[in-house]
């Protein structure tokens, strides 16, 4: 470790002639800093100090220690980028073949993965960690860091995608991108344009809703038909009460009393089951209604110049009621 920090301090002594002279200065001071930090064990601190120095002037020693910290971190994938890029660009061959060795010492051990795109449209750009992955027909798994994997991917003209993948130190992750869903186009007056795709889901949507809304209405017309029957029932039986007792319920003679009895008791269980049944009818045949008027419009696209016209109901607090319109 001394010995490379050496060949790195050393290193970034070497700076380019064209390199403005503030700029090497606060590259420097934030090396030597990120220098003392790493020895410190203060890993994070000194990673972010010499990546600030490497944007502020590029410079193959600081490279070579931000890839040892990098290593450091377990960021493997961007400790290797670095070795593989000094092993070219180094200014000494003693530091390309350091870097060469210490590349080949992190090549077995990083995490690779590839992109599966779903049905790519042109101009989709993937990113992975922020880097753009602009060719999806590359099948060649790729180094990247280890953990949670940031993925994004946009096309113009469609709605942009966001997720995440874990990737793990020497394993492939293959990562699966889905198929973009286009945004939706505005008409010159701003209101959407016909999309095939939307309405075919908004009219699936709708059949489902009046399925729903017809076998809630069917129950509730089997109910009331229910509660007709029980209604009738009661009626029978109350009629049959008041014969027992010779048409006056409330002076039943003694002698008839048990039979009226039974028929009343009859005739209040039916009377009961019929007004439960009619409001559930009621309630289901209501609900089935709301179900159906409240289902979604399907935008149909009308031909080239034709006039087309909606019938739509209406439901506010003084009452309901239909709308009829058009348009050109």
């Amino acid at each position: 470790m001394r010995h490379l920090t050496g060949v790195l301090v050393a290193a970034s002594l070497v700076a380019s002639s064209a390199a403005h002279a503030d700029d090497i200065a606060t590259a420097q001071a934030l090396f030597d800093k990120g220098i003392a930090d790493l020895q410190a064990g203060h890993v994070d601190a000194a990673c972010k100090e010499l990546r600030d120095s490497l944007v502020a002037h590029d410079d193959s020693g600081t490279k070579g220690a931000l890839a040892t910290c990098y290593g450091q971190q377990d960021k493997l994938a961007s400790a290797w980028g670095l070795w593989k890029d000094l092993a070219d660009t180094a200014p000494r061959q003693d530091m390309k073949d350091e870097a060469t060795k210490q590349a080949a010492a992190l090549e077995p051990k990083l995490a690779h993965y590839v992109l599966k795109a779903a049905a790519p449209v042109p101009g989709t750009v993937v990113t992975v960690n922020g880097t753009a992955v602009r060719d999806l027909s590359v099948s060649v798994p790729l180094p990247v860091d280890a953990g949670t994997v940031a993925l994004a991917a946009n096309a113009p003209g469609y709605k942009p995608w966001t997720g995440s993948a874990k990737a793990t130190d020497g394993q492939l992750t293959t990562i699966d991108v889905p198929a973009l869903i286009p945004e939706p186009k505005a008409t010159p007056g701003g209101g959407p344009v016909y999309d095939p795709a939307v309405a075919a889901e908004e009219a699936e949507s709708r059949h489902k809703r009046h399925l729903v809304a017809i076998g809630a209405a069917g129950v509730g017309v089997a109910a009331v038909i229910v509660g007709g029957v029980f209604g009738a029932s009661a009626s029978s039986d109350f009629d049959t009460a008041k014969k027992d007792c010779g048409g006056n319920i409330n002076a039943c003679p003694g002698t008839s009393i048990g039979a009226a009895r039974s028929a009343f008791n009859s005739a209040n269980s039916a009377a009961t089951l019929s007004t439960v049944m009619f409001i559930v009818g009621g309630a289901a045949i209501a609900g089935g209604a709301v179900l159906w008027f409240t289902a979604p419009n399907v935008e149909e696209q009308p031909p080239a110049g034709a006039v087309s016209w909606r019938l739509a109901p209406t439901l506010d607090p003084h009452g309901a009621g239909l709308v009829f319109g058009g348009g050109f």
